[in-house]
């Protein structure tokens, strides 16, 4: 049975990608094979959680890669040369795998949030390399595996034993997806061209408020207690 549900989803997904239907309505469903992890990510809460069990180098790190998506190899190349405060725009450095070329990944300063301008006046480059994430004792970047440890840890620490590293990058997308609700500007910022993939995420965050994205800004959560107030005095 789980085979002609899986099917059926698939059929659905397409369906979606095409514009015929809104929403994949087996999206979430229990008891179906996943075909991939990215109905897996945290609400603000849980990141809050997994954060607050983290030692200030992973904590950053992890805060990072949620706050822009980056792939483990990305994160680690991050560095002072990826920033341009003058431009107001960091970019990361994507290894495209088939055609083996490196291309840079925009964002704007701006567009990611309060959260990740205090990330970045936070964190601080090597002063050789001009990396942000690195080893204080070999100056070196993090071994991916070893960060991969030290978050098994973390997680369970957290009570997020389900979370692997790859589902910050989802988690990225989700709350992404709660504000920018624009298909080509997420596809960008993931930097894939997968649109099935790109399209559950949009139609996901449609669940969501702005103000239940990690990138709402003050006015936003302002909107929604006024909101609440408002329900409040009705009742």
């Amino acid at each position: 049975m789980d085979k002609e549900f899986d099917c059926l989803r698939r059929i659905l997904n397409y369906g979606v990608q095409l514009g015929l239907i809104k929403r994949n309505p087996l999206l979430g469903t229990k008891g179906l094979k996943n075909e991939s992890r990215r109905e897996i990510w945290l609400t603000k809460p849980e990141i809050e959680r997994l954060l607050g069990c983290a030692d200030s180098w992973l904590r950053n790190l992890i805060e990072f890669r949620v706050l822009t998506g980056a792939r483990p190899t990305e994160a680690n190349m991050f560095g002072q040369a990826n920033v341009d405060l003058r431009r107001g725009e960091i970019w990361l450095h994507t290894l495209k795998k088939r055609t083996n070329l490196v291309v840079k990944r925009y964002f704007e300063i701006a567009s990611l949030g309060p959260r990740f301008q205090a990330l970045l006046q936070r964190l601080t480059p090597h002063p050789v390399t001009g990396l942000y994430f690195y080893n204080n004792e070999t100056g070196k970047p993090y071994e991916i595996d070893s960060i991969d440890r030290v978050f098994v840890k973390v997680r369970h620490a957290a009570k997020l034993d389900h979370v692997t590293p790859y589902d910050l990058r989802g988690t990225f997308a989700m709350h992404r997806a709660m504000v920018v609700k624009n298909f080509r500007q997420l596809q960008t910022e993931m930097g894939h061209s997968n649109p099935m993939s790109i399209q559950s995420y949009l139609d996901e965050a449609g669940r969501f408020r702005k103000a239940d994205s990690i990138f709402a800004d003050a006015s936003d959560v302002a909107a929604l207690d006024t909101e609440a107030s408002g329900k409040e005095i009705g009742r």
